[in-house]
């Protein structure tokens, strides 16, 4: 039992309780002892045990409770006694917080009072102090009404300190003695200025020692000192004065080579680079400015209006005078020189202004709290510019430069018009073709004039028919040019592209789109008569040309040139111009309508003269047809053999044909192509038709026709044209009908295209064969035959043959 007792107590139950371990713990010794007995379990003990232990629980359990019970007792009272003690201890700080209010309000009311003596002692001291600084004044006025000046001067020279209050006082003497105006006090007023002039001077002296030394405290010193006592402005004029860059400025007056750049031989389209001693001198000011300002900005109170003065005199000394120098020695050179050379500089200036701008962006404006340099440099920039670019005076420049250069491309042409036209006049010959004459504004005079123009070898030409080939001087290389040439066009667009980019860099955003307009205008002014007038001469010469010698194709020649040429102006308009002229969307329709409008002129002259072109070759054709021989086509059988070529005519018209046929493909493409190709062949056709029909033709001139009709068929073959191939293939099967038996015409007559021709129409070719007067029997049957077609519908008429196509011209877009 007492070993139950030592196991149920309040320590067993402290800490982690394990109710499984507690019964072991309770019951361990029963075990022990039913393990050594080996007789049948008995609970009675373990029974006993339990009961034993329930009652110690118990008695634990009231024991533990009566323990709890106590400090709840205990707990409460001391929780009473501490509310106790809370609440006094609170009534207590109230009772300080209210003391400390008060005094609070008692120390405000002190210190407001205070504060109210310090003001009246403040102003009672300001005025103390005016009251004896204006003592001071008067007492120095008086010194100074006397000429004594000795007791200021000692207090300048006691110190820095004494020179500022030295500095002060001679200023607000020099004040006085200007508002007042009374005559006893002229002398003080006239040593006090002395006194003020010399005071200047010396602390000028001072501030300039101070810079040749680069002691920037004593600069700032003296700086300061002279920004109170006058503004400052004498001492920023030292600084500037004396600045080395304004004093080592060789540069600006230096001579300038224009050779290695702007050669007049050899047209760049862009802007130049600028001149290499102008770079330099600009590199130049970008370095200064930097450098200056990191002293100007530690020297001085006023440091953004010094350096606002530094720059503007850059600008209105340096850079003006430099620009004058070179912009005067580049118009001695060439008018090219100059337009580039201003080009070039402008850009130039531009890209140092935008550089400045950034420096003042990102390093200025972060010491100083905001951009300084804005207005002057923007303002600096249109200044220099404005004497080249104000007004219409670029623009006019341009202008002029371009008909000048327009001139000298054309002045071989002009020399050979002139020629031209006097031997023309002297035929009784009336050109329309004239040379375009320019007025005293620079500009173009249209409508009935014209720009020399032409093709190679017509001087030759002119010459040979005309008899007087010494009248053209040799000199002149007329013999030489070339009229419609792209090199010469291309000697004006390369000038004018030129200048559409100068223009770009010098003109105002705002105005760049008329004045774009105006050069591309004048460009077009200039190269449509170069082409028209062309075309005209080309008109003009084919009565000229001899009916002997084979046509010259010289049109088809022309007609690749203009339309090449009509191709890079488009190609010159949509890669320069257009860009520059989206900004006004009317003046961009206004240049479109006037080009296509001149385009459209220069075409339709091209077209007339292509078939102008055709109308010739047909008249040549009837001139060498005309060369046949009568008896021809009726030789002697002796007279012919195998071997025998086609005859002179045909051979003369297939080879020329043939090389026609090789000029065209590579002057003209396309629709135009086909269309003059299939003209030609049609009037070939339709004189063939009618030339056969105006000989008698035995079967030994059948053959011989029949090589000519081959001849033909095989020249007019490589047109690769189908319309041209079933027309020729009649021609061959006219041919037949003089080579075949009597017999045998009945069948060709319904073979092949010929069954499909009316018989009356092939009537007058039947009756060309030298036999046709013995085959009167068979006249009715043909006619029977032709009676039977009718009736069946199908017969056709030769006349079908004919084409009607005409030639489209290339059309340019917008």
């Amino acid at each position: 039992m007492s070993n139950i007792k030592d196991i149920v107590n309040i320590e067993s139950f402290r800490g982690r309780f394990d109710v499984k371990e507690f019964v072991e713990t309770i019951s361990n010794q029963h075990v022990i002892d039913a393990k050594v007995i080996s007789t049948q379990f008995d609970p009675k003990p373990f029974i006993r045990t339990f009961e034993a232990t329930v009652d110690e629980l118990l008695k634990l359990k009231r024991k533990v409770q009566r323990k709890i019970d106590d400090l709840d007792d205990q707990a409460a009272a001391t929780e009473s006694s501490t509310r106790q003690k809370m609440q006094e201890i609170t009534s207590t700080f109230e009772n300080c917080r209210l003391g400390f209010e008060s005094l609070e309000t008692q120390i405000n009311h002190v210190g407001a009072t205070a504060v109210k003596i310090g003001e009246q002692l403040e102003t009672i001291d300001l005025q103390r102090t005016k009251a004896v600084e204006a003592k001071d004044l008067i007492q120095y006025f008086l010194d100074f009404n006397q000429g004594i000046s000795a007791r200021l001067e000692t207090l300048r020279k006691k110190n820095a300190a004494g020179e500022y209050n030295a500095v002060i006082i001679a200023r607000r003497l020099s004040g006085i003695a200007k508002e007042v105006d009374v005559p006893e006090i002229e002398k003080a007023r006239t040593n006090i200025e002395k006194y003020c002039e010399e005071l200047e001077k010396g602390l000028l002296e001072s501030f300039d020692k101070a810079l040749n030394a680069k002691d920037r405290v004593k600069m700032k010193q003296y700086a300061k000192t002279l920004f109170d006592f006058n503004g400052g402005n004498s001492c920023l004029q030292t600084y500037i004065n004396q600045n080395l860059y304004f004093i080592n400025s060789s540069i600006i007056d230096c001579q300038h080579e224009f050779e290695s750049l702007y050669n007049d031989a050899e047209f760049d389209t862009g802007i130049p680079k600028p001149d290499h001693q102008l770079i330099q001198y600009f590199d130049e000011i970008r370095k200064i400015v930097r450098i200056e300002w990191d002293m100007i900005f530690s020297v001085f109170v006023n440091s953004p209006q010094v350096l606002i003065v530094f720059v503007q005199r850059i600008f209105a000394q340096s850079v003006q005078t430099m620009i004058e120098n070179l912009l005067l020695q580049a118009e001695k050179h060439s008018p090219i020189t100059y337009l580039q050379v201003l080009a070039s500089t402008h850009k130039a200036t531009q890209n140092l202004i935008l550089d400045l701008h950034h420096f003042d962006e990102e390093v200025i404006a972060f010491q100083v709290g905001a951009p300084v340099l804005t207005q002057i440099l923007d303002r600096s920039f249109e200044d220099l510019f404005v004497p080249y670019l104000d007004g219409d005076k670029y623009i006019n420049l341009e202008a002029k430069l371009f008909l000048t250069i327009y001139e000298q491309v054309l002045n071989p042409y002009q020399n050979f018009m002139l020629k031209r036209s006097k031997l023309l006049a002297k035929k009784g010959i009336k050109t329309k073709a004239f040379l375009g004459n320019l007025n005293a504004s620079g500009s173009v005079l249209s409508n009935d004039v014209a720009i020399p123009s032409g093709f190679s070898s017509m001087s030759q030409v002119l010459s040979k028919l005309m008899g007087e080939k010494e009248e053209l001087n040799a000199s002149d290389d007329s013999t030489n040019i070339k009229f419609a040439a792209i090199d010469n066009v291309l000697k004006l667009i390369k000038p004018h592209i030129q200048a559409v980019n100068r223009c770009r860099q010098l003109v105002l955003p705002g105005n760049l789109p008329q004045r774009i307009s105006f050069l591309f205008q004048l460009l077009l002014e200039c190269l449509p008569q170069y082409l028209e007038t062309s075309i005209t001469i080309c008109q003009e010469d084919f009565p000229l040309q001899d009916s002997k010698i084979d046509p010259d194709l010289k049109a088809l020649v022309l007609v690749q040139s203009v339309t090449d040429i009509l191709n890079l102006i488009q190609f010159h308009f949509q890669s320069a111009i257009v860009s520059k002229l989206l900004r006004s969307p009317a003046t961009h329709r206004e240049v479109v309508v006037y080009k296509n409008n001149l385009m459209s002129d220069v075409e339709e002259k091209l077209g007339n003269l292509v078939f102008t072109q055709i109308e010739y070759i047909s008249v040549w054709f009837v001139s060498v047809l005309s060369k046949q021989k009568k008896n021809e086509f009726k030789p002697n059988d002796d007279q012919l053999n195998i071997g025998t070529l086609p005859t002179p005519p045909c051979i003369q018209i297939t080879n020329f044909v043939k090389n026609m046929y090789k000029t065209a493909m590579q002057s003209l493409n396309g629709e135009n192509l086909r269309v003059f190709l299939l003209e030609v062949g049609n009037s070939l056709h339709s004189l063939l038709l009618d030339h056969f029909k105006k000989y008698t033709i035995n079967s030994s001139g059948g053959i011989l026709l029949s090589k000519d009709l081959l001849s033909y068929q095989e020249a007019i073959g490589q047109f690769n044209l189908k319309e041209l191939a079933e027309k020729f293939e009649l021609l061959r099967e006219l041919g037949n009908l003089f080579i075949v038996k009597p017999e045998n015409i009945k069948q060709v007559l319904n073979e092949g295209i010929l069954s499909r021709i009316e018989l009356n129409l092939i009537y007058p070719y039947l009756i060309c064969r030298s036999d046709w007067d013995k085959l009167k029997y068979f006249e009715r049957e043909i006619f029977n035959m032709n009676k039977n077609k009718n009736h069946n519908g199908s017969g056709n008429n030769l006349s079908q043959y004919n084409s009607d196509d005409s030639l489209a011209m290339s059309d340019y877009s917008d």
